[in-house]
């Protein structure tokens, strides 16, 4: 089991980098890579609720998934979902550029 004490420090880092999430969310939607319709303080409050709800020791154990496989359709859902047409060809020139080095 998770020492309380090292899942307090898990989730106030996670709190953090959901702060730094919706400020690139912010900019990115400013430039027209995220969908304008979107509410940004919702869309954080679902993806916050998900992560506590998915990435935490017991559901991990229980369902026998894995973090990154979480993680990963929690990307595919969360973060794809928001993106504007110019925002989905950025992501795929950043991925493609990614596998090449």
């Amino acid at each position: 089991m998770v020492s309380p004490g090292l899942w307090r420090r898990v989730e106030a880092e996670r709190r953090k980098r959901l702060e730094a999430v919706g400020e690139l969310v912010r900019e990115a939607q400013a430039q027209g890579l995220v969908r304008p319709d979107l509410d940004v303080d919702l869309w954080l409050v679902l993806l916050r609720t998900a992560v506590e709800e998915m990435v935490n020791p017991e559901r991990v154990l229980r369902e026998g998934l894995s973090a990154p496989r979480i993680l990963d359709t929690l990307r595919k859902v969360l973060f794809e979902g928001i993106l504007t047409d110019e925002g989905r060809k950025a992501l795929a020139r950043y991925r493609e550029g990614r596998r090449k080095t």
